[in-house]
């Protein structure tokens, strides 16, 4: 493909030490060393690092006094998932979140790769990346400033036992390298469809790393096949209309665009929205807004997100670049841009708060729509529509004559069914997964401890359950008609009650809404309990119906205990 390829790898390869057993080289990473491509092959681009040489750049790079290394948690398998702080001052990494003031007024920012380990441009990216922040740059880049305003959290590896797993055959069909991991963790499942119902442990380290350090501004990369595009990288953000909406339309409006050009001024690679022709190249749409997507999820959590997808039909080397490229122009602007986007998710924290506390409607079904001018997709002269993959025609890019495309841009989602959010919910005690899943996302619940007769509120009467024939990520998926009906009753010792009034309130709304598309229903959490007839265990009530319960607030470490020590047990 005829894109142009960066520069900026000199200053990390020299001193690069030859041979395929060499290790890493021994120079300082705080003086300008070469740490993040001392290794054979990889500053050739030949191949991507392995997972004994992300840990050995790691650990080089943990060597300056201005990272931290630790694990957020360990995977299936029992590896760590690693982490490295850059801070100046320092910043120590605790799984438990940092010292109080360590941050100080600095912006909490992450960044992960290998969420799919077969798509490995991220993890190359992001140790280039740390080195270039920690070194001492001499090509008028230099990146140490931004630590002025930035705390910056990396996860080169996130899927640590799918990349463990190299091999020929995974992932095929991107223009190198010849070997890379596995798409799924060692449960087989997919850990950006994992978000919502949390069924693998990298998931819940990941959550707890959020609820627990808080970043503003989170960077998910990947790899993406699909159309014949000339964008050497494409993008996202969040999109599900349950979440702040301010926070969508900060991100892809004004955030997205400025990083996008300053992105291309730098570096001559296009990027764009991330989507794929539909309809005979007549428009450009994107995947579903479902927050079992990690960039939807987190932006129902009120923060930045953003989603990078380099192109597999572009080389290897352009997909490093490109990525590490982009997440630099990331950084570059929420440095910038600090104490506008700490207010930004401030303001949205609070919406979120009296939204909770006025029932306020939240959308459980959506759909995308266009926006409303079209935009030029850069794309080719082709006779098929070439479609997102078995429709896509095979072209050689070097020679393929280009063409502009004219067309709407389906990246707007909108609500189309919405309901009136529970004030409070209370989750009957048996519904133990439910609560489980609750308490890992961060949500906070209060316990009721005697039984109590409480009046009013309402509830769903299951009118329909339709369950899909074949699992899907581990599960069935279920789809509920409801109707509500007068809810009231007596609820025994360890009832759950989630308020929405807190700043993770629209996603413990939409977590719990029967309707939702994404939701824990939606997910067959709830189990054989839902059936025709019988009543969602998630009742609504107002503030004021649940004032004089006598209820206990879990604490903030909660969070972070196994649930079978904290949650009542289920009735024989």
């Amino acid at each position: 493909m005829n894109m142009r390829v960066l520069g900026v790898c000199a200053a990390v390869v020299a001193g690069m030490v030859a041979g395929a057993g060499a290790g890493v080289v021994s120079a300082d990473p705080d003086g300008g060393g070469s740490v993040a491509a001392a290794l054979h092959g990889l500053a050739e681009f030949e191949r991507g690092a392995t997972s004994a040489e992300a840990d050995a750049v790691l650990d080089a790079l943990g060597d300056s006094p201005i990272v931290s290394i630790g694990s957020i948690g360990d995977s299936v398998e029992g590896r760590p998932i690693r982490i490295g702080v850059i801070a100046d001052p320092p910043v120590a990494f605790d799984v438990g979140g940092p010292e109080k003031g360590e941050i100080g007024d600095r912006l909490v920012v992450l960044l992960f790769g290998s969420i799919h380990a077969g798509e490995l441009c991220g993890t190359d990216a992001l140790l280039r990346l740390m080195h270039d922040i920690i070194g001492d740059r001499r090509d008028g880049r230099d990146m140490r400033p931004l630590l002025e305003d930035l705390v910056i959290c990396v996860v080169p590896v996130y899927n640590v036992d799918g990349h463990a797993k190299f091999a020929a055959s995974n992932r095929p069909g991107q223009n190198g390298p010849a070997a890379v991991g596995e798409r799924a963790n060692a449960q087989g499942l997919d850990l950006n469809r994992d978000w919502v119902k949390m069924d693998a442990p990298e998931t819940r380290a990941m959550v707890g790393f959020l609820n627990a350090w808080d970043p503003a501004v989170i960077v998910d990369t990947h790899t993406t096949n699909g159309s014949n595009h000339r964008f050497t990288l494409t993008y996202q953000g969040p999109k599900h209309p349950a979440g702040d909406a301010e926070v969508i339309a900060y991100v892809r409006d004004e955030m997205l665009p400025k990083v996008d050009a300053a992105f291309e001024a730098a570096t001559g690679y296009k990027s764009y929205f991330y989507g794929n022709f539909a309809e005979h190249h007549t428009k450009w749409t994107t995947y579903p807004a479902e927050p079992w997507y990690g960039a939807a999820y987190r932006g129902i959590r009120n923060r930045l997100t953003v989603l990078t997808e380099a192109y597999a039909y572009a080389s290897f080397e352009d997909r490093v670049l490109s990525t590490q490229a982009f997440c630099e122009q990331v950084l570059r602007y929420a440095a910038a841009q600090k104490d506008e986007i700490r207010a930004l998710v401030d303001a949205a924290d609070a919406r979120t708060i009296a939204a909770g506390k006025s029932g306020a409607p939240i959308a459980v079904k959506t759909e995308a729509r266009a926006f409303a001018e079209p935009a030029t997709i850069l794309g080719y002269d082709e006779p098929v529509e070439s479609g997102a993959h078995s429709a896509r025609a095979k072209i050689d890019f070097e020679t393929a004559e280009k063409k502009d495309y004219e067309i709407p841009i389906f990246n707007d989602f909108v609500a189309t069914e919405v309901v009136r959010r529970g004030e409070v919910y209370a989750v009957l005690p048996w519904a133990t997964e439910v609560i489980d899943r609750l308490i890992a996302h961060g949500i906070e619940v209060w316990y009721l401890q005697e039984l109590t007769a409480v009046p009013g509120g309402d509830c769903y009467l299951v009118d329909a359950k339709t369950v899909s024939e074949r699992k899907w990520e581990g599960r069935r998926r279920v789809e509920l008609e409801v109707q509500s009906v007068p809810a009231g009753g007596t609820f025994r010792e360890g009832t759950v009650f989630v308020r929405t009034d807190q700043p993770l309130g629209s996603l413990a709304a939409y977590l719990l809404e029967p309707r939702a598309t994404g939701g824990l229903a939606s997910w067959d959490v709830f189990g054989d309990t839902l059936r025709r007839g019988q009543i969602h265990p998630a009742m609504r009530y107002s503030l004021e119906e649940i004032q004089a319960l006598s209820l206990e607030r879990t604490s903030p470490e909660d969070s972070r205990t196994p649930t079978s020590e904290i949650r009542p047990e289920a009735p024989e």
